[in-house]
């Protein structure tokens, strides 16, 4: 394993980062094979810290192998109060309040 540091990013849609849980949910097989790929990426680069954005109602796969390797972890999702600002902002582009583009 080289130690220079590296930034592995892995993008996906947010219903694959589920836990995998058969619940008889529509994404449950993808949810597996999302895991599956994880545990790869874990097993080949051997992360110092696991981040991601994730609802932070429940524990995703990345979380969880996380957990389980003793790897820190930390959810970096846009907080609330900024999903809101997002979903208001008009169609101009406009700061509703400040104005600013």
């Amino acid at each position: 394993m080289n130690d220079r540091p590296m930034v592995f990013i892995q993008g996906c849609f947010h219903e694959a980062q589920a836990p995998t849980q058969p619940t008889g949910e529509f994404w449950y097989p993808d949810q597996k094979r999302f895991a599956a790929i994880l545990e790869s990426v874990f097993e080949k680069y051997e992360p110092k810290l696991v981040a991601e954005e994730a609802h932070p109602d429940f524990q995703t796969s990345a979380a969880r192998l996380a957990k389980t390797r003793g790897i820190p972890y930390m959810n970096v999702d846009i907080p609330p109060s900024a999903q809101k600002l997002i979903r208001v902002r008009p169609r101009d582009g406009r700061d509703p309040t400040t104005g600013a583009p």
